[in-house]
């Protein structure tokens, strides 16, 4: 009986055994598009005295979309910059959910189209929703958006993960640099978009320093056939509700396309952003586009400037290069985030055409400076 008892035990185990051994094994998430963000960090220097940055996260699964950028600011210590961020480094995320515009996550890189492609829905065999639009002579199949199945939202650069990333230390900071390969024959294992007229590469760059950060894209057309192509940056400051009232925009223009997304109302009408300190944005409900941009009188390239009165700080963005002929600013009264996003093209212009061969640059640079009197920052 006992011979029996241990014999039947045996089995039992050689059984389990052989089925651990089938059992598939449960995916391990890495990170958004499958590769795992990138954080670029500093020690700070000014114990708090003065603002400065910390620290930038991006994610190369997904064109180096900046997740998060964080900064010293003098009375609230270190504090997160960016609002309606899509993934805080630490929680998984379905790649379905990044992908759904409707969220409106913010800091991603916006390539080859601004808005919306229009063309007829299509369907694959295991479902997929795509549609196949006509740009510059040629037939695109492209991811088809989730709110409506006859267009296609902002560019293929966020639906993409990089060939290739890699980081360097600096004095004061660190720099990462990362390769995407978009549209046609681009290669199948990292890029899920593999449809534009022509194939394009997209070196992207980033360099963290205390008081800036630069970024850094060059648009190659690796074919043999002119491509148009767009470019825009999403990056949402937050602004905490109570702090709204003490919060200025200063932005080097005057005129405004509205945005058919949210209706311009007249809350903001008699606002003059462009005047010297800019205005409180209160309760303003702004969608517009601002053009014909000012460049800076002392400095290159043209600034939009977010001051916050609470901790003496300001966050001034650059466009650089005269490479950007708009900044599309968004905000509500019931948002706590401002959205300030370079566009390489105003509102109802073409893209920009490369030619075969050709490489276009487009340079970002963020500076965080005091507003204390005295401050030389």
């Amino acid at each position: 009986m006992l011979l029996l008892c241990v014999a039947h035990r045996r089995a039992n185990i050689h059984r389990f055994k052989e089925q651990l051994r089938g059992a598939p094994e449960a995916p391990t998430y890495v990170g958004p598009g499958g590769q795992a963000p990138v954080t670029l960090s500093r020690t700070s220097t000014s114990m708090g005295s003065r603002p400065e940055f910390t620290a930038l996260t991006f994610l190369p699964g997904r064109g180096m979309q900046i997740s998060q950028i964080r900064a010293i600011l003098p009375g609230a210590g270190d504090v997160a910059l960016l609002g309606d961020t899509p993934y805080d480094g630490t929680s998984s995320v379905a790649d379905e959910t990044l992908n759904d515009k409707e969220s409106n996550f913010a800091g991603e890189f916006i390539v080859p189209w601004i808005g919306t492609l229009s063309g007829h829905a299509v369907r694959d065999a295991d479902g997929s929703a795509w549609i196949e639009a006509n740009v510059n002579g040629a037939t695109v199949r492209v991811p088809a958006s989730t709110a409506n199945p006859n267009e296609s939202d902002e560019g293929l650069l966020q639906r993409t993960a990089s060939t290739h990333t890699e980081t360097a230390l600096l004095d004061d900071g660190q720099t990462a640099a990362s390769t995407f390969v978009i549209g046609k024959d681009a290669d199948k294992e990292h890029s899920q978009s593999r449809a534009w007229p022509s194939q394009l590469q997209l070196d992207g760059s980033m360099r963290l320093e205390g008081q800036s950060i630069e970024i850094t894209w060059r648009v190659h057309n690796n074919g043999n056939t002119p491509v148009p192509f767009n470019f825009a940056w999403r990056p949402r400051f937050a602004i905490p509700g109570a702090q709204r009232g003490k919060v200025t925009l200063a932005i080097p223009s005057t005129t405004q396309l509205a945005e058919s997304k949210r209706p311009v109302d007249a809350t903001h009408a008699a606002l003059d952003f462009s005047k010297e300190g800019g205005s409180a944005i209160t309760q303003s409900n702004i969608d517009a586009q601002f053009v014909q941009l000012r460049g800076q009188l002392m400095g290159d390239g043209t600034a939009v400037e977010l001051r916050l009165a609470e901790n003496n700080s300001g966050i001034r963005l650059v466009m650089l290069d005269n490479a950007f002929q708009a900044v599309h600013i968004a905000t509500g009264p019931h948002m706590e985030w401002v959205e300030i996003a370079p566009e390489m093209t105003a509102k109802g212009l073409p893209s920009k055409v490369l030619d075969a061969g050709q490489t276009y640059t487009l340079r970002v640079r963020l500076e965080i400076f005091s507003t204390a009197p005295h401050s030389s920052l």
